[in-house]
């Protein structure tokens, strides 16, 4: 579900870009005042409309607080859009307020760079803002960045520099005659054979980089490390290396250096705390080498998570896989990192990889785009400039629309000037399962004319919420004394009558709710099922939106009690009547079922 389809009914404040967004979940806080909306884009939004958005649907829905987390795919990472996350933390974070006007950021090797042209980056990195902004592109992203702020000096603003000059000048100058300090020269690498079974490593050149030769008959799974453990052996490939230089209670300088790892059951991190000053031992384990790792599995009480403390690593050599059939076949059904959420792999190092196997072509089949193909372009070129031969074939998984959804669902067939039901509810909330009906409107059309009406209150057996009164004006004290949910049902469908035909707004809303209804207390009720909207967006045309009093007042049938369901479904039935004239005059239609054939026209 797009986020304009579900708030569409409540504001018509929601910029385009927003309402494009793709629901992945809603999460509401206790109390029911505060919701967050976690969804998906395929475009980048700007701050402006996510809080125009937040706004105007919390004050429609009347809540207190509603926040938008978007979820983009790594590829869509642009150093412009930190300015954009800037402004999303100095809602909650007014520390930014000022410091950051004008900044230039920049995104080198994984760290987000923002220099600051007014200084005060001592103040924001003591509000917590790097791990802030870090954690925010983190999880809209799902890469893994750090931020680094950068004060830029200008004639005005150099008082550290100078005090930095003062002190240094103050210092005693070093005694020519002292003994230097040794300069530190790394060690031959040791090389080393090993025979690991069930990893695909190499058995020769493993380089020893810390501690001793490992040795082990089994290596243990990343993924299967949920406790603490004295020892264990794992391999992984290395996916990110950071160091930290921070100061302890001492006001000792120290290095921390994390380096995290994959065996593709899951990811872990070695830590290492050392001086500023020492040997890093770390330093080989580089993003994209792998290593072998004997160690002790603690939890990280910092970063809540286990960690792997290093005692004995060697850098090994990966087993690069290769195609061994004679006959070689060609990928048909590819999909890239221009596939969104599907796929991680560049077009290049695919086809390049493809090519390393003795394969002669390739297709690329993204779902739903073409981006993938300049790269897979340039890759092929390479190919043939180092004499190869390579053969891109072009393709796509393309979304198909139906465009032609028919308006009418019939369980019986009737004349369009028989007997019709046209109704409405009200609920306590969005969801069949877990709301409940509050109101039940419908009047009666016989010969496209009104000939009697029904309404009536049911309890909801729970709370009605706060917004819901100050939408629909039902408060609790109106349901004292209602009918039960059972009891409400079996009127409504008492006065519809055997097999009836219903005519609602929107209908898989208000049928949805009917149909849990009578499942929850074992009632069987059939239907026929008419949808206004779905036959409005056809006859039409000419309405950028359907809502029902959008409808009403274009029809020119006046003012109504807009959210209460017996007026709801008399405006309804007037609109209806409208239409179907039309229907039956214009476009000689007799039956329902016929209504389906003049919609797809």
């Amino acid at each position: 579900m797009l986020i304009k389809e579900l708030f569409s009914e409540y504001t018509d404040n929601i910029p385009n870009p927003v309402g494009r967004g793709e629901l992945i979940k809603i999460c509401r806080s206790k109390d029911g005042r505060q919701m967050l909306l976690y969804a998906k884009f395929t475009q980048l939004q700007r701050f402006e409309n996510l809080n125009e958005f937040e706004r105007a649907a919390a004050k429609a829905v009347g809540l207190d607080l509603l926040r938008v987390k978007c979820r983009y795919t790594p590829d869509m990472l642009d150093a412009k859009y930190a300015g954009e996350a800037v402004l999303r933390l100095k809602q909650d974070m007014a520390v930014i307020n000022g410091h950051l006007n004008g900044a230039f950021y920049y995104i080198d090797d994984g760290v987000v760079n923002i220099e600051l042209k007014r200084g005060g980056a001592e103040l924001l990195s003591r509000a917590g803002f790097e791990t802030a902004l870090a954690k925010l592109l983190n999880e809209e992203f799902s890469v893994k960045l750090t931020v680094k702020l950068i004060e830029k000096q200008g004639a005005e603003d150099n008082y550290d520099s100078m005090i930095e000059q003062a002190y240094a000048a103050a210092m005693p100058a070093p005694d020519p005659e002292a003994p230097q300090k040794p300069v530190f020269t790394a060690p031959e690498p040791q090389i080393v054979a090993v025979d690991f079974k069930d990893i695909p490593v190499m058995s020769e050149g493993a380089e020893i980089v810390k501690g001793k030769r490992i040795y082990a008959d089994s290596v243990a799974n990343i993924g299967d490390i949920n406790e603490a453990r004295q020892s264990v052996v794992i391999w992984g490939d290395i996916f990110d290396y950071s160091e930290k230089e921070i100061k302890n209670k001492k006001g000792e300088e120290k290095r921390i250096t994390t380096v995290s790892l994959t065996d593709y059951t899951g990811s872990i991190s070695i830590k290492d705390f050392a001086d500023k000053d020492s040997e890093n031992v770390l330093s080989k384990l580089k993003k994209g080498t792998t290593a072998v790792i004997r160690g002790k599995v603690d939890y990280d009480t910092f970063d809540n998570e286990f960690v792997l403390r290093a005692n004995d690593i060697m850098l090994v050599k990966k087993i690069e896989r290769t195609d061994t059939c004679e006959e070689k076949r060609v990928e048909l059904h590819m999909h890239t990192n221009m596939s969104q959420m599907d796929a991680i792999t560049p077009a290049d190092k695919l086809i390049k990889r493809a090519f390393s196997w003795g394969h002669k072509a390739v297709a690329i089949t993204d779902h739903g785009g073409l981006q993938a193909f300049p790269d897979a372009v340039a890759a092929c070129d390479d190919i043939r400039k180092g004499g190869g031969d390579f053969k891109i074939i072009y393709g796509c998984e393309a979304y198909s629309v139906n465009d032609t959804i028919e308006p009418v669902k019939v369980y019986k067939d009737v004349p369009i000037k028989g007997e019709l039901i046209v109704f409405d509810l009200e609920t306590t909330g969005f969801s069949a399962t877990g709301e409940r009906i509050i109101e039940y409107g419908a009047v009666r059309l016989r010969d496209l004319e009104l000939c009697d009406t029904f309404s009536s209150f049911a309890d909801p057996e729970k709370p009605i919420p706060e917004r819901i009164t100050k939408l629909t004006g039902i408060s609790g004290e109106m349901i004292v004394g209602a009918p039960s949910q059972k009891e409400a049902l079996e009127k409504f469908i008492e006065y519809c009558g055997e097999d009836p035909v219903l005519i609602a707004h929107n209908a898989g809303f208000d049928t949805a709710f009917i149909r849990a209804e009578c499942l929850r207390h074992g009632i069987d009720f059939r239907f026929s099922v008419i949808d206004t909207v779905v036959m409005c967006r056809s006859m039409l045309p000419e309405l950028k939106k359907h809502k029902l009093n959008i409808v009403a007042k274009h029809l020119g049938l006046g003012e109504f009690d807009h959210h209460r369901a017996f007026e709801d479904a008399k405006m309804l039935g007037r609109i209806f009547i409208k239409l179907a004239t039309r229907l039956t005059e214009e476009n000689g239609c007799v039956n329902i079922s016929d209504i389906n054939a003049v919609a797809k026209k």
